[in-house]
Formats: structure tokens, sequence, C-alpha cells
């Protein structure tokens, strides 16, 4: 059975320890398919035209719980994409 996007999201927050909110969801959801990955000011724009009315102050705490987490990692150009390198922590 496979997972939809929502549901693979969800496992993902839920295997670093997070819980699975709707920004945290909507930040990773504008994320998923961006290899290169975006930039705050890139997110908060895609997330504005896609009809989303979130702070970007908010993206930007979301970014920086996933990234202590590492369900997200930074380029050197301030770019965040989803880590695909990522093991969940052991219990």
């Amino acid at each position: 059975m496979q997972m939809n996007s929502k549901e693979r999201l969800k496992s993902l927050l839920n295997a670093a320890g997070l819980k699975s909110s709707l920004i945290r969801l909507k930040v990773l959801g504008a994320l998923e398919n961006e290899s290169e990955g975006l930039s705050t000011s890139q997110l908060h724009i895609r997330l504005l035209l896609s009809g989303e009315s979130l702070e970007r102050a908010n993206i930007r705490e979301t970014i920086y719980r996933l990234m202590a987490h590492k369900v997200l990692t930074q380029s050197g150009n301030r770019r965040y994409r989803i880590n695909t390198e990522w093991n969940s922590p052991p219990r």
C-alpha cells in the first residue's frame, strides 16, 4: 500500500518526534518536489500564491524547528530542502 504525500510527510514528522501541525505540513508540502530548495522568501511567496496566508516569521520559525530535527537541510545560499539522507534517530 502506497502512502500519499500528506501521509508520507506526517510519517516523516512523526519519525522526527514532531507533531504534524498544519504549517509544518504546508512548508514540507511546498518543499517536497524542490530538489534545489527554496529560500524563506521564495517559500513564503509560493505559499501565498497557493492561497495560504502564513506570516513569514512563522514560516522561518517552522524552518528552524525542522532543521533542528534534521528534517530540512540548508545550502550555502540559504535555500532549504527536505533532507533526503535523513534517518530517524534511535529511540
